[in-house]
């Protein structure tokens, strides 16, 4: 089994879990519904990955980036509605996001490939700065909000600048990952987000626990 597919399947858990254990906090915080849905979308992303990765058919991988691709518009469009506080936004979010894709399927076609048990996603430029651009500008404040709520909860500036820079490494990191044309890059990328992430999980569980 290559170290990209453990490395997608570990990903998906991760965001599920993380999108399992932020439930909790939708009514409480006030966080809007969808949030936990966005993350779902990543986790299913990295399980399509994980499976096309283990596959190793060159045109099921390309497809494979081109759904997740897909999935991480929608789950871009289930957050706009924590960054502009506006109400029924989602769905032209998910309008946008279509019209998003159908530029990616006619003018980009992907060329991923494997090097040393590792996907490298060899993002075209124009490309990485569209999906750069949605995790800076729609995911990284829809995260700082959530992490400004949830900080609240622990009742400490420190804390909530912790979860602060968690969520901002993890997006440098998600943000890095298509782009790394190395190997060892993308590790890191990975590993600087499955430890963000396992920590977010963590700090979830320990706050709901001790309410």
């Amino acid at each position: 089994m290559y170290l990209a597919t453990i490395g997608f399947i570990v990903g998906a858990v991760l965001f599920a879990g993380y999108a399992y254990s932020i439930r909790s906090y939708t009514v409480s915080c006030g966080i809007s519904r969808f949030y936990p849905w966005a993350y779902y979308t990543l986790a299913l992303t990295f399980l399509l990955w994980g499976i096309a990765t283990a596959n190793g058919n060159q045109h099921f991988l390309n497809i494979s980036i081109l759904l997740g691709n897909a999935l991480i518009l929608i789950g871009s469009a289930l957050l706009l509605e924590i960054v502009t506080h506006k109400k029924g936004i989602v769905l032209w979010g998910v309008v946008i996001a279509i019209v998003i894709f159908i530029a990616r399927l006619m003018f980009f076609s992907p060329a991923p490939y494997m090097q040393g048990g590792i996907l490298i996603f060899n993002t075209n430029i124009i490309v990485s700065l569209v999906y750069a651009m949605l995790f800076f500008c729609i995911w990284l404040p829809a995260n700082l909000s959530v992490g400004k709520a949830i900080g609240s909860l622990g009742k400490s500036p420190e804390f909530t600048q912790l979860l602060r820079g968690l969520f901002g490494l993890s997006t440098i990191a998600a943000v890095f990952m298509p782009i790394a044309r190395t190997p060892i890059m993308v590790v890191v990328a990975f590993v600087t987000l499955a430890v963000c992430y396992s920590v977010l999980i963590a700090v979830n569980v320990l706050l709901r626990d001790n309410k």
